[in-house]
């Protein structure tokens, strides 16, 4: 009798022991798949908000996507655009840079390049030319023919004005200013329109809402990505195509060689620090993959004006409404 108690015992405890070692195993494989480091190396990933509007909303896009679907945590850091490529070569910080314009500071990325520090993966939006002339919607509505460049001349014919229509430049101390008015005379308009120069930024947004409002036929620079874009509807003028050459001397005072052209392509690219490629590789098909159509950041910047938005809540809006966006950056689209 007491033998059988001690062989039941002796069962008991090692079906006990087998159970504890599975539950040991099971634990083992739980704490290795746990997101919090199973992704990215374990590694956390910071994104540089380089704080303007579309910056910040872009670094909480990626931030929200890649924690959630890439199994890698995550972290935002406010920045600037004058700092973070020194803090990139100097450390190899932040992570990611969703919206570096590489242009606007290129002795600091050529430095970043040559210390191997960081690397490009891709363009941020699905285009390269951000500025343009603008009209109300319903002039081109009304004659859609005032869409191109060459027809800009017969806006006073096409509405009867008695006077002249305005263009809306630029503030007078913005490089933008003596760009409009070269690339005016290039295209034989200077003569047809009376430049208006804003005060400063309001006074230029106030003086296109006003043109918008009462379908003004009025020609005016703006560019993207922004929320009045959006807002406003802006249709945008078809202008000839860049010449890097042409437009090099539109930006002089005194250009001598005035020849019809668009507005430059910029360089806006997702920047990776380099330890990426050996540390966290599952990034890389994301980030050659993220970009952001411009027509879809200026109605997130819209809404972050209209419904008073952090840029968090706006990324959280991107996510919610055009998942077929950002699954299509995923390694693996999710079903």
């Amino acid at each position: 009798m007491q033998m059988a108690k001690l062989k039941s015992f002796g069962h008991k405890m090692l079906r006990f022991g087998i159970v504890f070692f599975l539950l040991l195993g099971a634990g083992h494989v739980l704490a290795q798949s746990d997101p919090a480091v199973s992704g990215c190396g374990g590694k956390e990933i910071v994104i540089a908000d380089l704080q303007w509007p579309s910056a910040s909303i872009l670094a909480h896009v990626h931030q929200q996507v890649i924690e959630q679907n890439l199994d890698c945590k995550t972290s935002v850091a406010k920045t600037d655009i004058e700092s973070v490529a020194t803090t990139l070569k100097a450390a190899q910080n932040p992570t990611l840079i969703p919206e570096m314009w590489v242009t606007r500071v290129s002795d600091r990325w050529n430095q970043v390049l040559e210390a191997r520090a960081g690397f490009a993966t891709g363009d941020s939006f699905d285009q390269s030319t951000f500025e343009g002339w603008f009209l109300p919607p319903k002039v081109v509505r009304d004659f859609p023919a005032l869409n191109q460049v060459a027809n800009l001349k017969d806006i006073k014919e096409f509405y009867k004005l008695e006077k002249k229509p305005q263009f809306i430049s630029c503030p007078a101390d913005w490089a933008c200013a003596v760009l409009n008015e070269n690339m005016l005379k290039a295209y034989g308009l200077f003569a047809s329109f009376d430049i208006v120069v804003p005060k400063d930024r309001l006074d230029m947004d106030q003086r296109i809402g006003a043109a918008i409002s009462t379908n003004s036929p009025t020609v005016f620079y703006y560019w993207q990505p922004n929320a009045l874009v959006d807002v406003l509807k802006l249709a945008q003028i078809e202008l000839a195509p860049h010449s890097g050459e042409a437009f090099a001397c539109m930006g002089k005072v005194q250009c001598k060689d005035l020849r019809p052209t668009g507005f430059a392509r910029e360089e806006v690219s997702i920047i990776v620090a380099d330890w990426v490629r050996a540390d966290a590789p599952e990034l890389l098909p994301y980030v050659r993959k993220a970009q952001m159509p411009v027509a879809v950041m200026n109605e997130l910047l819209s809404a972050q004006v209209e419904r008073q938005l952090t840029p968090a809540q706006a990324a959280a809006l991107f996510v919610a409404d055009y998942p077929q966006i950002w699954q299509a950056w995923l390694p693996v689209v999710v079903q």
